[in-house]
């Protein structure tokens, strides 16, 4: 029998002890919830002290390796497609994936994972990079038995990687074991202790730099500055000047996501929220086209309510300081009569311009060109003295771990945050 596992439940802050028993022949999952970690960890020397009892007397137990070979195979015939299949082609199936000594290879797994990458709708352009990858794994770590593999074989293997390459076989090492070794799978093949391990030691001994593209990811104060004096007289075509600069206000100076910024544009303009089909509530159409200033930028309290109508990406309320220079910025947007975001499909159509004018080169190949002003607000605004991480993780709308796998990794400390923030329209227009 399996030792049952303690793990935190992210959703409901419990801990739950997963375990397997054997009932008339066949294993049966059980899990158990329990509000600390301490009474989990009872319950988990409980069931191992059953199953030694049990073992001793020889009723209803498996061995360990009885025990895995039931499980893979449990977890093959579920996942198998039977239809057109002979018996033959089965026990060479079945020859091909199982050690005979007991346990399962862990190619096995990376073929069950490469099938549920197939099935998840992944277009073929991103299959094709994943392939090979699998079949590198498959060829170093392919013949090792599921029960010995540990999490220093996984990081021996992407040590040996090129170091461009590491973070992105990591990426996907951690999600082959995430898929494998989840409770919620009919048979876990893996064990979570492997995830878990392989995540904690691969962080700690910094392995490997994430790998990023060639173009920096941030704006640096001179040429925000640069930007914000291009911008006040931009315009597109037919377009009016100045009506970019909502666009990298609120990206640059108040971190909002490129879709939040579209959906105040809407509301401004009096359009539906982040769904089209529906209508704006009747308390928006009264106020017209003050109903962005009212509801949502409310310079007088000096926030940005991001709710449901803007379409945040957690689904969660929450309120975006304005900083000093920014609410000058907004206020002389408001004054000037500009709009925070152009249509829809202005935006999809000339965005490219907007991205010549405030970008050099290197950031106008860069493919995720959008983060580049969210990006740089989340570089200075950690650098900016006096920031906790309670206000940084308010800001951005997104918890610590996410910052520090995201924006931090990335951050320079000598950042000037002080004169990043104080770009007021004063400073640069000179009025």
């Amino acid at each position: 029998m399996k030792k049952p596992s303690v793990y935190p439940d992210k959703q409901s802050g419990k801990f739950i002890c997963d375990f397997h028993i054997l009932v008339d022949g066949e294993i049966k999952q059980r899990r158990l919830k329990f509000k600390t970690r301490a009474q989990a960890e009872e319950e988990q020397k409980k069931q191992e002290a059953k199953r030694k009892r049990a073992a001793r007397k020889g009723k209803g137990t498996l061995t360990a390796a009885q025990h895995e070979t039931a499980v893979w195979l449990f977890h093959e015939i579920d996942n198998l497609n039977w239809e057109g299949v002979t018996v033959r082609e089965i026990m060479k199936h079945f020859r091909s994936t199982y050690n005979p000594t007991g346990s399962l290879l862990f190619s096995a797994a990376i073929e069950d994972f490469k099938k549920y990458k197939e099935g998840s709708g992944l277009k073929k352009s991103s299959m094709a990079a994943i392939t090979p990858r699998l079949e590198k794994l498959k060829e170093s770590l392919g013949n090792r038995r599921v029960r010995n593999l540990g999490s220093s074989d996984l990081l021996r293997y992407v040590r040996d990687q090129p170091e461009g390459m590491r973070y992105k076989i990591y990426v996907l090492l951690r999600e082959l074991l995430d898929y494998e070794s989840n409770p919620g799978r009919m048979s876990p093949i893996l064990r979570r202790k492997i995830l878990d391990e392989f995540e904690f030691e691969s962080k700690k001994g910094m392995i490997f730099k994430q790998a990023r593209t060639a173009a920096p990811t941030i704006l640096h104060v001179d040429e925000v500055r640069a930007a914000l004096r291009q911008l006040v007289d931009f315009r597109v075509r037919e377009g009016t000047p100045g009506e970019w600069l909502g666009i990298f206000i609120l990206g640059t100076y108040c971190g909002l996501r490129p879709h939040e910024i579209q959906a105040l544009g809407r509301i401004q303009r009096g359009q539906p929220g982040p769904k089209e089909s529906k209508e704006l509530p009747q308390e928006y159409k009264s106020l017209g086209d003050e109903a962005v200033w009212v509801k949502h930028i409310q310079l007088s309290k000096g926030i940005i309510v991001c709710d449901g109508q803007v379409g945040t990406k957690t689904a969660e309320r929450r309120n975006v300081t304005i900083r000093p220079n920014a609410l000058e910025w907004l206020k002389y947007i408001k004054e000037k009569n500009l709009p925070l975001c152009v249509s829809d499909r202005r935006y999809a159509r000339d965005a490219k311009y907007y991205r010549i004018a405030v970008m050099d080169e290197e950031r106008q190949r860069d493919k995720r060109w959008n983060d580049v002003f969210r990006h740089t607000f989340a570089t200075f605004l950690w650098n900016l003295e006096g920031i906790t991480e309670s206000e940084y993780t308010s800001q951005l709308g997104h918890s610590m771990k996410v910052a520090k796998d995201n924006y931090i990794g990335d951050i320079h400390d000598t950042e000037d945050s002080k004169g990043f923030f104080s770009l007021s329209p004063k400073i640069v227009l000179g009025a």
